[in-house]
């Protein structure tokens, strides 16, 4: 959702952001009701709303940058960095579906990160919280980033935790591709027609592999073969651990290097 943020100070105690859009109340206060029984680190925190002005303002935690603007900013990153920061989102989407949230628009420029560089998963404007229903139509002038949608979006007209997954596949694509723009110079139609037919992204070659075998090649597929964010955060912590070792490794070699010179 579109809005203007500014940074503020809550009652001289701390920095919050301040988010108002001037035209869409009812899409602030739906964003604030989403929010309101979230409490998780990955999540961008509400602190309130105010009901009694126009146009109505969000008072969120305050973060110091956006995702999209580091990974341009930190092009060098190594892929261990690269995971740390995939982890995070992963754990904050999970927690979204646990609770029958499904965002619909997950994206590096929704991601912010705060002084620690921890991600935290903004911008709910699209959100819905599922009720009994696995799935929700999708409405026919909802403006949908055509880039990260599901092949069933386009063919079936659905938005589902299953859609969010092939979402955080295009925001892994990107954390890996240094936030360059998925399917950069294709227009709308060119883009949904390779998606419906398969015609994922591809991966740089030097993503690692079993995070493409084990993670990505059950997220860009078929939605009855998608994996859930549960399954994908256990598989995502073995490769973790794998890459943790690896690096102990290596730092353990060098330092061996370092001592006989």
């Amino acid at each position: 959702m579109f809005g203007i943020v500014k940074k503020a100070r809550l009652k001289g105690r701390f920095d919050v952001a301040v988010k108002q859009d001037l035209n869409n109340s009812v899409g602030i206060y739906k964003e604030a009701s989403i929010l309101k029984n979230l409490n998780h680190d990955n999540i961008v925190r509400l602190f309130g709303i105010t009901l009694d002005q126009e146009p109505m303002l969000l008072v969120l935690e305050f973060c110091s940058g956006c995702l999209l603007d580091y990974l341009k900013l930190n092009t060098n990153l190594k892929n261990y960095s690269k995971l740390i920061l995939i982890k995070d989102a992963a754990n904050g989407v999970d927690y979204l579906h646990e609770h029958n949230i499904i965002h619909c628009d997950l994206a590096a420029r929704n991601c912010l990160m705060d002084k620690t560089l921890k991600i935290k998963i903004t911008d709910f404007g699209l959100s819905t919280k599922l009720k009994d229903e696995e799935e929700i139509n999708v409405e026919k002038k909802a403006k949908l980033p055509i880039p990260y949608l599901a092949p069933e979006t386009f063919i079936r007209k659905i938005l589902s935790k299953k859609t969010d997954v092939y979402s955080f596949g295009v925001l892994s694509w990107e954390i890996f591709e240094n936030g360059k723009v998925p399917f950069k110079g294709l227009t709308d139609l060119e883009i949904a027609r390779k998606i419906v037919n398969a015609e994922y992204l591809t991966f740089p070659t030097n993503t690692p592999n079993d995070f493409i075998s084990k993670i990505i090649k059950n997220v860009f597929t078929v939605e009855s073969k998608r994996f859930t964010m549960e399954k994908i955060l256990i598989e995502l912590k073995n490769i973790i651990k794998k890459s943790e070792e690896g690096e102990n490794k290596l730092k353990s070699i060098e330092n061996k290097g370092r001592k006989r010179k």
